[in-house]
């Protein structure tokens, strides 16, 4: 996911301009094993990542810095329209909060890479 983003922010590095189109319309045809919570959770962890590769690969704007990440994981988010049962909120957010932790490992683990120091082997041939 994330691949539409990626291309409007090429194409607009490439001179063109980027509009919306509000009447256009969207058909899914979504398959019934999408409407489980596995699916949920595997989709708000791809978008949180997704979201982050993209930024760190400078494709988009970078937003997300550890300090950010750990502010979304310490505020409360309602998402979920009040409407929807209690149970489905409370879910919902702590997949949010699995995400945001996941994120958070993968900015640090991002970071420890970069400050890796590079090891070169001593030349055989130096004396």
């Amino acid at each position: 996911g994330g691949e539409e983003i990626v291309a409007a922010c090429l194409a607009q590095r490439m001179g063109y301009r980027i509009a919306v189109q509000p009447a256009a319309v969207v058909q899914h045809d979504v398959e019934p094993e999408r409407f489980t919570w596995k699916h949920v959770r595997r989709t708000i962890l791809a978008g949180q990542l997704v979201s982050y590769f993209a930024q760190r690969d400078l494709y988009i704007p970078m937003e997300s810095s550890l300090k950010n990440t750990l502010k979304m994981l310490l505020t409360h988010h309602q998402d979920l329209a009040p409407q929807a049962p209690r149970r489905y909120r409370l879910r919902h957010a702590w997949y949010r909060k699995q995400a945001q932790l996941r994120l958070l490992l993968t900015q640090l683990q991002d970071m420890r890479h970069r400050r890796r120091k590079t090891l070169v082997a001593s030349d055989p041939c130096d004396g």
